[in-house]
């Protein structure tokens, strides 16, 4: 799928913010793994009205070890007491892999890399890269689960551009979300 005018704008934006967007994008493409700009970077590229401190790209855990390689560095874990997940952080970049967003012990969503995010993820080619950037039901997918309040905010933003709730059903049971909100 294509992202509209306004959409390939924002991520013109971005990668000017982010000039090591670029090289990543390339090196990942060329490399063919499976990857895409996610979460509030994503966000801001479909609805916008949202500050950036750097840019989160989400990878298959199929294809962490391929990383790893092609950027030089290793993946760390990264635990807060909302998620947890494997990273690769640069100045610019947030790089993740197997997140899951927590409340104590419990595991409130594993979010997976499946088929269906590969089918629904939006692309732009610029200057002869491959941009991917997750489809605006996975970013909600993610941050509708143990929400803090920027998540909130994007979520509802992303309400506001339009969703395909029967996507977005599929996704959170794929990543086994079987209770939204159970404090």
């Amino acid at each position: 799928m294509k992202l509209t005018e306004d959409q390939v704008r924002r991520l013109k934006e971005v990668i000017a913010k982010f000039p090591e967007t670029k090289a990543l994008g390339w090196k990942l493409s060329q490399a063919g793994v499976f990857w895409g700009i996610a979460s509030g970077t994503a966000a801001y590229i479909y609805a916008g009205e949202r500050n950036l401190h750097d840019v989160c790209v989400w990878i298959s855990p199929d294809d962490k070890a391929i990383v790893a390689e092609i950027l030089g560095l290793d993946w760390e874990p990264n635990v807060s007491d909302r998620h947890q997940s494997e990273n690769i952080t640069t100045d610019e970049m947030d790089i993740f892999t197997n997140c899951r967003r927590i409340r104590g012990e419990k595991v409130l969503i594993d979010y997976r890399w499946t088929q269906s995010v590969d089918e629904h993820l939006r692309e732009a080619i610029l200057e002869g890269v491959d941009y991917r950037i997750i489809a605006p039901e996975d970013v909600v997918a993610l941050k509708m689960v143990n929400p803090r309040e920027k998540d909130t905010e994007d979520v509802l933003r992303l309400e506001k551009i339009g969703l395909d709730k029967k996507y977005l059903r599929k996704r959170l049971a794929e990543c086994g979300v079987t209770v939204i909100f159970d404090k």
